[in-house]
């Protein structure tokens, strides 16, 4: 049966030959949709993009095209090719974290590090804190003194003023301090998520 086909498809390329000689050098076969196979110098439309093969005037096959591939494979195929970018962008960026933090300690050593400079923060501003109570403490006793010398409504006027600034002073520094506690709290988070982070990396990396 090989022979037969064999024969048929030379005695083809010797017909291509003499009725087209310039196209000689350039055969191409491939399956019609009734599963016939069928060759020619070129291929009809309808079968352009479902694969054939290419053979030389003596019969020899030179290759095989591969049919087009179909939105199905496509979308896999780019699915796949987003799927390697993505690894290799991690990659990158573990490879950029491990150079800031080479090991478990390193991270200890930074997160230690920020939170006594928080720490400073804070205990400077318990300290601002407790100066301006205590300025208020004694302009309120300075507001009762003056009251009770019959002071004038002018004078009063004036330490209320400034007793109100004050409070005023201790109630934004109180804000910050509370702020400064919550920056403290999320540094703590930050370092623990390095930590997670770095035992991630080397995770994956052990699994490759």
């Amino acid at each position: 049966m090989k022979n037969i086909f064999t024969n048929k498809l030379a005695l083809f390329f010797i017909l291509c030959l003499i009725a087209q000689p310039l196209y000689a050098n350039k055969i191409r076969c491939w399956t019609n949709d009734e599963g016939v196979f069928e060759c020619g110098n070129y291929i009809p439309q309808e079968y352009s993009q479902k694969g054939f093969s290419e053979y030389d005037e003596s019969g020899r096959k030179i290759k095989d095209i591969k049919p087009a591939a179909s939105p199905e494979e496509i979308a896999e195929r780019e699915r796949q090719q987003e799927q390697e970018r993505q690894h290799q962008e991690q990659l990158k960026k573990d490879r950029a974290f491990l150079d800031i933090f080479p090991n478990e300690r390193d991270i200890e050593t930074a997160r230690q590090a920020e939170l006594r400079a928080i720490d400073s923060e804070i205990r400077s501003l318990e300290a601002i804190i407790e100066g301006l109570k205590r300025n208020v403490k004694a302009m309120e006793n300075s507001y009762e003194r003056s009251k009770a010398l019959n002071a004038s409504k002018r004078q009063l006027t004036t330490i209320q003023g400034n007793i109100d600034s004050v409070k005023k002073r201790i109630k934004d520094t109180e804000d910050t301090l509370q702020q400064t506690h919550i920056k403290r709290d999320k540094t703590n988070q930050k370092y623990d998520g390095h930590i997670q982070r770095y035992r991630d990396i080397k995770r994956r990396q052990r699994g490759r």
